[in-house]
């Protein structure tokens, strides 16, 4: 495994994502599908909060994590 130094983070922005009901059971399923969008660097979806933590490069990545979750059932809110 590699390790990142800050400037490789320079670009990317942490983002927040409120979404209904997340279940336990899918949190590392979802985590591994939001990481493969372009642009993400980072998911981290917590079923206690009903978040998704995202280190992403921007809106674009950003609405390409909304869509993963719209499309596994979840409602961004």
């Amino acid at each position: 495994m590699s390790q990142s130094s800050p400037r490789d983070n320079a670009a990317y922005e942490r983002f927040e994502l409120s979404i209904s009901e997340l279940r336990a059971a899918d949190e590392s399923r979802l985590a591994e599908r939001i990481e493969r969008a372009p642009g993400v660097r980072e998911a981290d979806p917590d079923a206690e909060t009903d978040t998704v933590e995202l280190l992403a490069e921007g809106e674009v990545a950003v609405g390409d994590a909304e869509w993963i979750l719209e499309s596994a059932g979840y409602r961004v809110e």
